[in-house]
């Protein structure tokens, strides 16, 4: 089994500038074109409502509790078709974000920011890019695919749901809660952690138990120091994948023994693909108060000296 991190993931991330047909000119902000009332929402943009074939530009201050009919921070459904919104400046604030019914919308938070301050931020089925700005919610729910690039994202708890995809490959992300990835119903999950920052200062544990498989590699960095565990349950069904060429590092509690957590989780704990058994800790990975990084590769002239005999170095297998 490759690593997840290996597998091609271009359509979601390319993130780049989008050439929008329709830009934001307020005063109401809404993805819902209520024709049937006297607020048209086709008004504030200056060519009607996103939609297939028309992608949105914003990038000046709104207000986000007046998505949907009825004005409570929810759109269902979505206008279908492909399209996009791409902020590029501005300060979104409101309480609840739900846009929902259409699985090929995608959000790009490319620059300014997004704060909501009550009720839930939902990725609902569609695709929400972070490549430049800042997002902070009250609480997060991913039932959908999440990138994250550049930029911040700052939640309690990261709750990832069904068939939902977190991808990071740069920027940060900071939560507080007891597990640094959480979950809160059935179903599978994947994470792909590739790049950027992870940060949790009170977690105990790192992954939850069932249904995800997590994939660290590239230089992503985890700093979780109050974390003693790997999962919060053993005999589970999540996984961890290290590619053999990461070059990151997880911060953990400084005083658990972290080669019998790791050979603990038989089939669970792997490089590459292949598994970390009893006694194989050091084998792959280092420990330096709690510091976790893998054991370099021997240099190419490193391994000239082995094959001549002149010194022997255990070598991490490889699938």
């Amino acid at each position: 089994m490759k690593n997840l991190l290996h597998h091609t993931l271009a359509s979601s991330l390319l993130v780049g500038s989008v050439s929008a047909a329709t830009s934001y000119i307020g005063p109401v902000f809404d993805l819902f074109d209520d024709t049937a009332t006297t607020n048209t929402n086709a008004d504030n943009w200056t060519n009607g409502t996103p939609g297939a074939g028309n992608d949105g530009t914003v990038a000046s201050n709104f207000d986000f509790s007046t998505f949907g009919a009825s004005n409570n921070g929810n759109v269902n459904p979505l206008p279908s078709g492909t399209f996009s919104v791409t902020q590029t400046a501005g300060a979104g604030t409101g309480g609840q974000w739900n846009l929902a019914g259409n699985s090929d919308f995608t959000y790009n938070l490319n620059g300014g920011s997004i704060t909501s301050t009550a009720g839930t931020f939902f990725i609902n089925g569609n695709t929400f890019n972070v490549a430049g700005g800042d997002l902070t919610a009250n609480t997060m729910r991913v039932l959908g695919n999440l990138n994250i690039s550049s930029g911040s994202i700052a939640v309690p708890a990261l709750d990832m749901e069904t068939n939902s995809v977190l991808t990071q490959t740069g920027g940060t992300i900071t939560t507080t809660s007891a597990i640094v990835l959480t979950q809160s119903n059935s179903g599978s999950k994947v994470a792909n952690l590739a790049g950027g920052s992870y940060s949790n200062s009170s977690a105990s544990f790192l992954f939850a138990n069932a249904n995800m498989a997590i994939g660290i590699g590239g230089d992503f960095v985890l700093d979780a120091g109050s974390a003693t565990g790997l999962f919060n349950n053993t005999g589970g069904t999540s996984t961890i994948d290290f590619a053999s060429d990461w070059t990151g590092s997880l911060t953990l509690d400084s005083v658990t023994a972290w080669d019998d957590v790791f050979e603990a989780e038989v089939g669970r704990v792997t490089v590459d693909g292949v598994n970390i058994g009893s006694g194989e800790f050091e084998t792959y990975f280092l420990n330096n108060a709690g510091v976790i990084t893998l054991v370099p590769e021997p240099s190419t002239a490193l391994l000239s000296l082995i094959a001549c005999g002149g010194l022997f170095v255990r070598r991490r297998r490889h699938s």
